[in-house]
């Protein structure tokens, strides 16, 4: 209830900090203040939301894992083990949360991260980049944790490159 309510201050104009208190940064109450201003504040379109972005963590997650196993079979275990998860988990997962919406993030994060490997395309590193930064505003911690990840993928990457094909660090971490 306080994401929404959260949220719901924010769209009227409130300031956060200030007419409301929480820890996490405010990434994910202005998304639900927005999704509100669509669509008028309610629970209902909340639940809509956390549909939205399991479903959308569930399609990337495979898509990363099958990418990172190299099997379609491991991909879907792995995504049947999230849904059994996500049956059985705590009720907070089935409300709007900043942890869902950053890890959806984060997770598109890493998925276009992958891309870049693939092609070699610095607008893919770009936009990787972009949504860490929306992660992070979603929920630091997450965002912490994922940066560790990605930086030491991208250390990992960079040292396995031929050095002809290796871009520079310069323009990796830039």
């Amino acid at each position: 209830g306080h994401m929404l309510q959260f949220a719901d201050i924010g769209r009227k104009g409130g300031e956060f900090y200030r007419d409301a208190t929480f820890y996490p940064l405010p990434g994910a109450f202005h998304f639900l203040g927005f999704a509100f201003d669509v669509f008028g504040p309610s629970v209902r379109v909340s639940r809509w939301i956390v549909l939205l972005e399991f479903s959308l963590f569930v399609a990337i997650l495979f898509v990363v894992l099958r990418r990172a196993t190299g099997s379609q079979s491991w991909a879907l275990v792995g995504v049947l083990g999230l849904w059994l998860y996500r049956i059985w988990s705590f009720p907070h997962w089935q409300m709007y949360s900043y942890s869902t919406t950053s890890l959806l993030v984060l997770l598109a994060c890493v998925w276009t991260l992958l891309i870049y490997f693939d092609r070699r395309d610095l607008r893919w590193l770009g936009i990787s980049g972009l949504l860490y930064g929306l992660g992070v505003l979603c929920k630091q911690d997450y965002g912490a944790a994922a940066g560790l990840a990605i930086v030491a993928t991208l250390w990992l990457f960079l040292a396995t490159e031929s050095r002809a094909s290796r871009p520079s660090l310069v323009v990796t971490f830039s």
